[in-house]
């Protein structure tokens, strides 16, 4: 009846007590020394990438690309200064893809290591159908256009088709598939020089006041 006794007061005891304290204590400083080195290969291994998209056209950045890492769940879209950022890259090789509307997409090859990948510089290319090479021809040709964007069905305003037989000009519109919007101002820029040297700033004050980019050259 002793010895069982003996034993459980051993276990119970203040040294018994103390050898559990330390079990747990090393334990612990384990774990501590293991999520340390975890976040501390985890800072080594993941890195970020950041860059800026500009237009082609006239080299302004763009906003609202969307641009992501192929396959790898990263996805996000330019801010208005053109600026992206993705977080918590992992090292490895990626595909950044970029896709914005009147834009061809882009696939840029990247190589992550430890170091963040920075200064990206990606510049989109615009699918222009209309520019200012096209707004000259145009204009030689005698066939210039006022570009609009408009919805899904044409909107005709008041007076529309007196504007254009008085100056010699068509409204085109787009509707709600236009080209990218760079495109559109580089062509109606010429279009609207045209017209100063032409007409003075007479037809300003009858031209459509949705014509795109004519709040902006006044």
């Amino acid at each position: 009846m002793l010895r069982p006794k003996a034993l459980h007061a051993s276990c119970t005891g203040p040294l018994g007590f103390n050898k559990i304290m330390k079990t747990v204590f090393l334990i612990l400083l384990l774990l501590t020394t293991y999520l340390d080195s975890f976040c501390q290969t985890e800072n080594r291994t993941k890195a970020y990438i950041e860059g800026i998209v500009v237009s082609g056209v006239n080299k302004k950045p763009l906003a609202d690309v969307y641009v992501s890492l192929k396959h790898k769940g990263f996805g996000t879209v330019t801010d208005s200064l053109g600026y992206f950022r993705f977080d918590g890259v992992p090292e490895g090789k990626y595909h950044l893809i970029t896709h914005y509307f009147g834009y061809s997409e882009t696939d840029t090859a990247l190589s992550v290591v430890s170091e963040p990948l920075t200064g990206l510089h990606i510049t989109l290319e615009a699918d222009c159908s209309y520019d200012r090479r096209v707004a000259e021809a145009d204009i030689v040709s005698g066939e210039p256009k006022l570009l609009l964007v408009g919805s899904i069905a044409p909107v005709v305003h008041k007076n529309q088709y007196r504007f254009e037989r008085k100056y010699k000009v068509q409204y085109l519109d787009f509707g709600d598939t236009p080209p990218a919007y760079e495109c559109i101002e580089e062509y109606n820029k010429v279009i609207f020089n045209y017209l100063d040297k032409k007409y003075g700033d007479k037809w300003r004050k009858e031209v459509r006041p949705d014509v795109i980019f004519l709040k902006d050259e006044k």
